[in-house]
């Protein structure tokens, strides 16, 4: 396989210099697997993952846009050296169809993709985005059909970020606009130019550390982060807190991080973690109530429950979209448990 990763994230983000090698030993696995196909291996060669760092160059691509016809724009270093890089690619890999777009996304914002992973972080609009990697890919791939994967956490979710979007509330009249996502803005600036298909996440999304498989945070995790961010706790009662619970917290700690009778056997240290993992999300699920003390232990329940893989499950909060030139729709489909369409918009 070989893959142009646009990078729009900080070049220094340890979340991209992460991901990739994970991406590329997805697809050197499966080189693996085709070596039997001798045929196969000697067509398509070694996968590869080239990434361009694009952010530099959204300044310079506005200012190239903005300038009168036959007036200088001033120097384009960065765009320039984008748009060869890209070019260099392809001369490489002519062939070349699968597409990776990577920036940082946050929940409650639809408009903008980030450079790192806060609100005041260097920014870009999806369509200034989906303009520059027009610009970058149009005279390269022609009308051939590409695959496209937005590597943005939260991309695919819209606007009613705190409703859920869980498969099964996805389509129906209750369930959230997904035309309201910056993953379908996007789309939406790139498919009537390009014969694109898309993939995007509704939650935080990473790449596993063995298979390099993508997952997405559950719907389960990010309900309650969003509740903690909404409700923090104030001084008063923190105070209330340490003054009048915090016997009953220790307990719930100690449910939470059970310990093994036998530091040094391991099967006892292991069914101890399974033990704080299972109780972790029951009480997510379970825990009811507004008063500071149901709300501290949700927080340390939702604290140990987000780092267990169950918390990012490989297979959710995938959306595809394709555009249907007939009917001028993009058609948004969830892709786990079962494919299906979930909304249709016109464009």
């Amino acid at each position: 396989m070989k893959i142009l990763y646009l990078n729009f994230a900080s070049p220094t983000d340890n979340a991209t210099n992460n991901s990739i090698p994970r991406i590329l030993a997805k697809y050197q696995k499966q080189d693996e697997a085709s070596r039997m196909n001798r045929f196969s291996a000697w067509w398509w060669g070694a996968s590869v993952v080239e990434r361009v760092d694009c952010f530099a160059s959204v300044a310079e691509h506005q200012r190239y846009l903005e300038t009168p016809l036959g007036r200088d724009p001033g120097p384009l270093a960065a765009y320039e050296q984008a748009r060869a890089q890209v070019r260099g690619f392809f001369l490489k890999h002519p062939q070349c169809s699968k597409i990776m777009v990577g920036m940082h996304g946050l929940y409650d914002d639809t408009t903008y993709g980030y450079s790192l992973p806060q609100h005041d972080a260097p920014k870009v609009s999806y369509d200034k985005a989906a303009d520059i990697v027009l610009s970058f890919l149009r005279d390269h791939v022609g009308s051939r059909p590409i695959s496209l994967s937005l590597v943005m956490c939260y991309g695919a979710r819209s606007a009613q970020f705190d409703v859920s979007h869980d498969p099964d509330r996805l389509g129906g009249v209750a369930g959230p606009d997904l035309s309201s996502a910056f993953a379908f803005k996007f789309y939406a600036g790139l498919c009537k130019y390009l014969n694109v298909k898309m993939s995007a996440r509704t939650g935080a999304a990473s790449f596993d550390d063995t298979t390099g498989a993508s997952r997405v945070e559950s719907e389960l995790t990010l309900r309650h982060r969003i509740q903690m961010v909404r409700n923090p706790f104030t001084q008063l009662e923190q105070e209330q807190l340490d003054a009048q619970s915090q016997l009953e917290l220790d307990m719930f700690m100690q449910d939470l991080q059970p310990q093994a009778d036998n530091p040094f056997n391991q099967e006892q240290v292991k069914a101890a973690d399974r033990a704080g993992d299972a109780f972790a999300q029951e009480q997510l699920v379970s825990l009811e109530g507004a008063d500071p003390l149901t709300r501290a232990k949700r927080e340390a329940a939702w604290s140990r429950f987000s780092q267990l893989p169950q918390s990012k499950p490989k297979k959710s909060g995938k959306l595809t979209y394709e555009y249907e030139p007939g009917t001028h729709q993009v058609v948004i489909k969830s892709k786990y448990p079962e494919p299906r369409v979930v909304q249709r918009v016109g464009i």
